[in-house]
């Protein structure tokens, strides 16, 4: 039996939004594509922000300085990460959106299906109704 995945070769890295080659990320066994979803280096930078953010182990001038990098890092680029942190709010409002207009959708199909089903029952009834008219003639 063969226990090895296939990872894809470049993955879109959800904090600096680069894609990158598949060894950028570390391995996890909880996502679909079996890597994390974020890049080793943004995943180093925020591991380092938690740590310094832990009860007694704040040192002010070293985490501004972390948080400046932080900042050039996202920034650098002319602005991309800025432009695709917006586009990806812009995304999830449309996904939102999508979500909500299938779910109309379905509803419509939910409504569609009981006046079909209203109709058939009708159109039973007034059958049987002229059938028994049409016996009670032949009688």
């Amino acid at each position: 039996m063969n226990n090895e995945r296939n990872y894809p070769k470049t993955k879109v890295c959800r904090n600096c939004k680069e894609e990158k080659p598949a060894s950028e990320f570390h391995r996890s066994g909880r996502t679909f594509d079996g890597l994390l979803n974020e890049c080793k280096i943004c995943r180093n930078m925020r591991l380092e922000r938690e740590h310094l953010l832990m009860p007694g182990s704040v040192n002010p001038e070293k985490y501004s300085a972390i948080e400046e990098g932080v900042k050039e890092y996202y920034s650098s680029n002319n602005g991309l990460g800025e432009k695709l942190v917006a586009l990806n709010k812009e995304n999830n409002i449309l996904v939102h959106k999508l979500k909500s207009f299938k779910r109309e959708n379905e509803d419509l199909k939910r409504k569609l299906k009981l006046i079909e089903h209203k109709q058939i029952v009708t159109t039973l009834e007034e059958d049987e109704k002229k059938r028994r008219e049409l016996l009670k003639s032949l009688d």
